[in-house]
């Protein structure tokens, strides 16, 4: 993943962009489990929204592919097919923990690259 691609394109450096990322998985992973609960309580509205919300933070960070599973995601849940919509989550849960580490290996590599 091209870090560096990504911060230009918010006309931030990498390493402000970085934090951003730290704060998106935290946020992003209690929504995408916040979401999956409310699936497992039939409560579609609810899972709606808080899909909706990863999907523009995750569009607003160019994180194209959770971008565009919380799409199919919200489309789901919006047309009350629960469970499509929460093995999506599932994969998205999935997918920011490889982002996690990629975003904790590219924190602990040296400034100087």
């Amino acid at each position: 993943m091209n870090f560096r691609a990504l911060a230009d394109n918010l006309y931030i450096d990498e390493d402000d962009y970085l934090g951003l990322l730290v704060l998106f998985l935290e946020k992003g992973t209690a929504d995408l489990e916040k979401c999956r609960a409310a699936i497992a309580a039939g409560d579609a509205a609810s899972a709606a929204t808080t899909i909706h919300s990863f999907k523009g933070a995750s569009g607003q960070l160019g994180l194209t592919q959770l971008h565009e599973g919380a799409i199919a995601a919200e489309k789901d849940v919006k047309r009350s097919q629960l469970e499509p919509g929460a093995e999506k989550i599932a994969v998205m849960l999935k997918e920011m923990e490889i982002l996690g580490a990629l975003v904790r290996a590219e924190r602990s590599l040296p400034s100087d690259r």
